[in-house]
């Protein structure tokens, strides 16, 4: 049996970017990393990485909890600074939940999780409606403030914002050349 607790707006942050009815099946929820006791989510274009040890509890497997399993909890435990998770086999709990894990492997997310982040010298644009997600997160994350999320770039053109003790990342648009001329989120960097 496994016991770890884990902050209610790491939780509400991360499902905004755990991927909804995808066909890839380990995206569906929310990855809890044992090499870094963090909270990891992302639907393939976007992705939340909380900040490393905000998973309190020693575990040394992977767990993946579904979509519809952290929504539930989120609305069982309205109110809660911090939800304490059991785990035993495939089985995860709450003092008011119940849920069965997802057994798949959640993907590298290190591999796209940049190490330098620099300002590219071309335009870049991004979905506007993954922008108004971040805003939901940085909300969440760092609730009451009057500033914005620290954005940063990395190499790849993908978007990063720092939200306290979270970053979350946005892929940008493919079509870079037309999406300029329309977009209002294109920002130069």
């Amino acid at each position: 049996m496994t016991t770890l607790t884990v902050k209610m707006n790491h939780l509400k942050a991360a499902i905004l970017f755990a991927g909804d009815r995808d066909t890839r099946q380990s995206l569906n929820g929310i990855y809890f990393d044992p090499t870094s006791n963090n909270v990891v989510s992302t639907d393939g274009h976007r992705i939340f990485v909380g900040a490393p040890d905000t998973i309190l509890g020693d575990f040394y497997k992977g767990y993946i909890l579904p979509r519809d399993y952290v929504l539930s909890v989120i609305k069982a435990h309205k109110g809660s600074k911090d939800v304490e998770f059991t785990i035993k086999g495939d089985k995860i709990e709450t003092h008011s939940t119940k849920g069965v894990l997802i057994d798949l492997k959640f993907p590298e997310w290190r591999r796209v999780y940049p190490r330098i982040l620099s300002v590219p010298e071309k335009w870049v644009s991004y979905r506007a409606e993954y922008m108004a997600e971040i805003d939901k997160a940085w909300s969440i994350m760092v609730p009451r403030s009057s500033n914005s999320p620290v954005v940063m770039h990395s190499d790849d053109g993908c978007l990063w914002a720092q939200m306290g003790d979270a970053h979350v990342g946005t892929m940008p648009n493919r079509n870079v050349g037309e999406a300029m001329s329309f977009s209002p989120f294109a920002v130069h960097i």
